[in-house]
């Protein structure tokens, strides 16, 4: 920890100690009990409970090097801007210590993947008591490195941060040892949790509240699409080449009804659309059965699959549609069906 009493029950800051200060008594701000104070070559200063003396309940002990520089960094980012920010706080009625308080945002650092459920329930626990947390995660190792457009595979918990700005989404996080925040944008989804996503970098001292808003550019949008494309090639190649499902792989057998080459089908299908992540099957995949489908089926029947879909995934099917152009949209004529309606 951070933050302890002394003597006098007055706040004491562990990385702003002085050696004269570092002979005094300290407390935790939680249980009372005498604190040791740690500081190495390679360790920020410090708080911790001597051994077998831990909190029972909020205060974990054992905090990385990278946790303890975040909270401390961020912590004196924000007084830079914000006129109270409170550092570890004790909140009693939540039995809970949020890295950061200001106001009624509880702030975050997640520097270790812990339990969906968890990360549910303690967010639930806040906004039950009237509090909105922000939870910003460090910097994965894949986020690090030059800014570029690549490929990668997000994992849940990495996706459960992920921020919605309209359609689009980005994910926001922290790297304590290079000090910057990184904006992973663009997101293309191809399919499972694979995307194609656009990675830059906000150096702490250049970031700004509101956070900065880190816009997709052109350039990156051309980039990620034709990275994009040569993912959908390499997904026909291996359908075709690897497949074991024979008649029942549900893009060749589309294609096969529909007679056309899997080589060769138009390049409106298999297309990056917002919510397309509410699929488990690639892009193309689902985008191909679901023209054959209503290409091959009446007014009524459609509309039954339509309901049979999530929530998100007819927002993805509508996306989709809105995304052929006019000469598109007269092939397709017959299936452009205003689902809106």
């Amino acid at each position: 920890m951070l933050m302890a009493r002394d003597r006098e029950g007055r706040w004491v800051y562990a990385p702003h100690m002085t050696e004269e200060q570092t002979v005094t008594s300290y407390y935790c701000p939680q249980c009372g009990r005498p604190l040791m104070f740690k500081k190495g070559s390679r360790t920020i200063g410090h708080f911790a409970h001597f051994p077998n003396e831990a909190c029972e309940r909020t205060f974990s002990e054992g905090e990385t090097k990278e946790h303890i520089a975040g909270k401390m960094q961020l912590y004196e980012w924000f007084q830079r801007y914000v006129e109270k920010v409170e550092l570890e706080p004790f909140l009693p009625t939540l039995s809970q210590r949020p890295d950061l308080l200001i106001g009624r945002i509880p702030i975050e650092f997640q520097c270790s993947q812990i339990s969906l459920t968890l990360l549910q329930r303690r967010t639930t626990t806040y906004r039950q008591h009237g509090y909105e947390p922000l939870w910003i995660l460090m910097t994965p190792q894949r986020f690090q490195g030059r800014e570029r457009v690549t490929s990668c595979r997000m994992t849940q918990f990495q996706y459960h941060f992920l921020l919605n700005d309209g359609d689009e989404k980005q994910l926001i996080t922290y790297d304590p040892v290079r000090e910057r925040f990184t904006y992973v944008t663009l997101l293309y989804h191809i399919q499972g949790m694979n995307y194609i996503v656009s990675i830059k970098h906000v150096p702490l001292d250049d970031q700004t509240i509101p956070f900065a808003d880190v816009r997709v550019t052109e350039r990156e949008r051309f980039e990620g699409k034709h990275l994009y494309d040569q993912k959908r090639k390499e997904y026909v190649y291996r359908s075709v080449r690897y497949n074991r499902r024979g008649v029942q792989h549900p893009l060749l057998r589309s294609c096969y009804e529909m007679r056309l080459s899997p080589f060769h089908l138009p390049h409106w299908m298999g297309q990056p659309v917002p919510h397309s992540d509410a699929f488990s099957e690639h892009d193309l995949e689902w985008q191909v059965t679901w023209y054959y489908y209503v290409s091959t089926r009446t007014r009524e029947e459609q509309h039954a699959l339509f309901e049979q879909l999530s929530p998100r995934q007819r927002l993805a099917v509508q996306q989709y549609m809105k995304r052929l152009s006019k000469n598109e949209a007269r092939t397709a004529q017959k299936v452009a069906i205003d689902f809106q309606s």
